[in-house]
């Protein structure tokens, strides 16, 4: 669960050792939806693009070849699709025909996959840090622009203010 460095690099090396893999990842979520999806990060600064879900998943592809590869591997990857529980049995769910992860997206819609084993590597999301003009629109934080412009080509944005770190450091990260 995961497709970030760590999900991937879990993936390939199962797949590698012969399992069957299947890589779930939320993103790209859905335009009406993103603004909650991180909350007051995104700031209203999201270009026009993520109203295609199809661009975006095709952006995110491109972004990250080694999904493909991991495709190509033979690998099941589910982009759009959230995890949103692992269940086994125990004492008080015995009733279960084993371990079950309900996943949601995609084209598959809702369901429950069975798993041997899962791994959750979910990374991490910016936390807001309150100050004056934080809950602004146009306001995010530095990742949030990272990934709307480095993963979605789509900051639409035409100036940044940036506190506790060099104009530089970030014009580093953005090129």
């Amino acid at each position: 669960i995961g497709a970030g460095p760590a999900g991937r690099a879990a993936a390939r090396q199962a797949a590698e050792g012969g399992a069957s893999v299947m890589l779930v990842d939320e993103a790209p979520v859905p335009f009406e939806t993103m603004g909650e999806h991180v909350p007051q990060i995104w700031g209203g600064r999201a270009g026009g693009q993520t109203r295609n879900r199809q661009a975006m998943m095709e952006r995110m592809l491109e972004a990250r070849p080694a999904l493909g590869d991991l495709f190509e591997a033979g690998v099941d990857v589910r982009l759009g699709t959230a995890c949103w529980g692992l269940y086994v049995n125990q004492v008080n769910m015995r009733w279960l025909p084993g371990r079950l992860a309900s996943l949601s997206g995609g084209d598959e819609g809702t369901q429950l996959v069975r798993f041997g084993q899962a791994v959750v590597a979910t990374g991490r999301r910016d936390m807001g840090l309150a100050f004056p003009g934080w809950d602004m629109p146009g306001v995010m934080g530095l990742h949030a622009a990272l990934v709307l412009h480095g993963l979605y080509d789509a900051l639409d944005a035409r100036r940044c203010v940036v506190l506790g770190a060099t104009a530089e450091a970030l014009t580093g990260a953005l090129a």
